[in-house]
């Protein structure tokens, strides 16, 4: 896959903000910034090479087996006997066809257009570790950006807020490079701040960014009125067995219900040898009548992330 211009956009952007910041604040430097600044400029490069050249989620031939038994369908968002239009092959549950990548990918969150690559489940640690390594070295480059100029420019001290923009107005008298890599850095900031505490708010709730998209349009069908749930029987809740469509997993919750959606607001039909069991349907008005089976609670959820073992 050739190399996005927005990817080599991203890489020259960091890479010539940080070699202007070095440059012109080198003889003010001390040991202990030196130090600082050998830990925090290597991470950043490092997760973007790692997030952007991961192709572990992509899912192919010769990986498809090993996707189908990772999660179980939910039979909400989900569903098997689901075969992608594209690759021809079944899709495994949390899977999302790319068609920037042009194929399916395991967990798939989003497309990164500044990685030129999907976040999926083999690559999203690095993806978080980028967001959070970007924005601890931003907010020491405009930390140390502020506290280098302001002695210079003759900046009296204040406290608060208001006094980090005070440099600004005199910095043409100053290092014009200085203050505005700094300045800079402080602006954008927020981005992958803000970005990272989204995500770890997925996390939180055993959700991906496509996911979100999916129980929103579920929501909306429900204030409509147009979609129900039915008990699932006893013997599909055994997940781990397996069936010719629904793959043996090791997730450690089994979808109990199954959600149904009709374009009229009538109950679905009860047909004969249906998997859902022979009761009632009932119309669900709210999300939280509907389980979600991918949400463990914070921390198992931290730990599928991290493709650690879940306990």
């Amino acid at each position: 896959m050739p190399t996005s211009v927005s990817r080599i956009f991203f890489v020259s952007l960091l890479t010539s903000s940080v070699v202007s910041f070095l440059s012109s604040a080198y003889p003010h430097l001390t040991s202990s910034d030196f130090i600082i600044i050998a830990l925090l400029v290597p991470p950043p490069y490092l997760f973007i090479y790692l997030a952007a050249t991961s192709t572990a989620s992509k899912i192919t031939p010769a990986t498809h087996n090993r996707h189908m038994t990772i999660y179980p369908y939910d039979h909400t968002l989900f569903h098997p006997r689901e075969t992608c239009r594209t690759c021809k092959l079944p899709k495994p549950a949390r899977s999302k066809h790319c068609p920037i990548c042009r194929v399916c990918v395991a967990r798939c969150d989003h497309h990164c257009v500044w990685l030129n690559n999907c976040v999926g489940r083999d690559n999203q640690r690095y993806f978080l570790a980028l967001l959070l390594s970007l924005t601890i070295l931003l907010t020491y480059g405009a930390w140390l950006g502020y506290t280098l100029m302001r002695p210079r420019l003759g900046v009296r001290k204040k406290t608060g807020i208001m006094s980090y923009f005070d440099v600004w107005g005199p910095v043409i008298q100053g290092d014009v490079r200085l203050g505005a890599v700094a300045l800079l850095a402080g602006l954008c900031m927020p981005l992958p701040l803000g970005l990272f505490v989204y995500h770890v708010y997925l996390v939180w709730a055993g959700m991906t960014t496509n996911e979100t998209n999916k129980w929103r349009i579920l929501q909306e069908e429900m204030a409509d009125g147009l979609v129900f749930k039915n008990a699932r029987s006893k013997e599909q809740e055994v997940h781990r067995r397996g069936t010719l469509d629904e793959p043996a997993t090791d997730w450690p919750i089994a979808p109990t219900q199954w959600i149904a959606r009709t374009k009229d607001g009538k109950p679905p039909e009860q047909q004969a040898g249906s998997e859902a069991d022979q009761g009632k349907w009932e119309r669900c008005w709210r999300l939280r009548d509907v389980d979600n089976i991918y949400d463990l609670g914070f921390w198992d959820n931290l730990r599928d992330v991290l493709l650690l073992p879940i306990s």
